[in-house]
């Protein structure tokens, strides 16, 4: 496995290389944002994340970075959803894989009776293919996947491991994916507030879930009871060899 970018926007700034931001009016892009601002943030998501604030009508907020062509790539970012505004049948994008000139996938946000659900684009058989989640919830941590695989010419998506769909991409791989957005952009209603971190692409498997590894806290040793502790140990092993301690 060869993880080629892994953002988890720890420190300050960022810890990959982007091209720049995209900031329109009445929009911010924070990328130091505080995870405990969060209601119940998750613990493996550390200190920081990318928050977006994006504002109606239709202005855009995201971040690119560009590949050099990838064309086997495993992608993985999370995301926490905790307000937005979008009217009926409207969608805005949130991750965005670009060929050249033309997109490889594109995972939306969409709204329809009333129900949110994340709305997944693949470009497969030479043209744009939709396919469309559960209904999904605020404030709840979602992880996103997708396999886009030149080599096997197969895609697929996953929402929290669980395969959505997958399929054959028939010819629309080439020349690989050379640019990625992040952000909100699009539709005509589009104010919202999203969360997004741990974005990895590899290029060789599934990133799956970050192991979480919790810090643990700093153990101070009273010498007495380091003192006390030594003595029932060396009477221990002389009541285990009948002896008596002086």
């Amino acid at each position: 496995m060869s993880r080629f970018f892994d953002e988890k926007f720890e420190g300050a700034g960022y810890e990959e290389s982007w091209l720049g931001e995209t900031v329109g009016s009445g929009c911010s892009l924070d990328e130091d944002a505080n995870t405990s601002d969060i209601l119940g943030s998750p613990p493996d998501w550390d200190d920081q994340c990318l928050k977006v604030v994006s504002a109606s009508p239709g202005f855009s907020v995201y971040n690119s970075a560009f590949f050099s062509g990838e064309p086997n790539t495993w992608f993985r970012a999370e995301t926490i959803i905790t307000s937005e505004d979008l009217g009926e049948i409207d969608l805005v994008t949130l991750y965005y894989a670009q060929l050249s000139g033309r997109p490889a996938w594109i995972v939306y946000l969409y709204q329809i009776s009333g129900f949110l659900f994340f709305l997944f684009s693949c470009n497969h058989d030479g043209s744009p293919n939709s396919y469309i989640s559960d209904p999904i919830a605020l404030n709840t941590r979602y992880r996103i996947e997708i396999e886009w695989d030149a080599t096997s010419d197969t895609w697929e998506w996953k929402i929290n491991g669980v395969s959505q769909d997958n399929g054959a991409l028939t010819l629309t791989h080439e020349p690989g994916i050379n640019i990625f957005h992040v952000g909100v952009w699009g539709g005509t209603n589009n104010a919202a507030t999203i969360y997004h971190d741990l974005i990895a692409w590899d290029d060789a498997d599934w990133v799956g879930s970050e192991p979480y590894v919790p810090s643990l806290p700093a153990i101070v040793v009273d010498s007495t009871l380091r003192r006390r502790n030594v003595f029932v140990e060396r009477t221990l092993i002389a009541k285990a060899n009948n002896l008596r301690i002086l």
